[in-house]
């Protein structure tokens, strides 16, 4: 099937499943939360890896923004927080 009927047909399947004429599959997940690591836990496991914090940053991708808050709370200057 090419794109556009691939698209289509997907489209379509959900105006009906809208309309009600269509019934779908439902599936329940559940999503862990992330675990809290300190700094000092980031840090040492980056430097096990032998990484800068720039690469180790685009490994795990993350923002500069968020690297640079990283490299504070390594040095004991702040705290990791969690951005929503």
């Amino acid at each position: 099937m090419d794109v556009y009927k691939s698209i289509m047909t997907g489209l379509n399947e959900a105006v009906g499943y809208e309309k009600g004429a269509v019934k779908a599959r439902k599936i329940k997940c559940t999503v862990n939360p992330v675990p809290d690591f300190s700094a000092q836990e980031i840090k040492s496991v980056r430097n096990n890896l032998q990484m800068t914090q720039a690469t180790f940053a685009v490994v795990i991708g993350v923002s500069k923004k968020q690297s640079k808050r990283g490299r504070a709370a390594q040095t004991g200057r702040s705290e990791p927080h969690a951005e929503c």
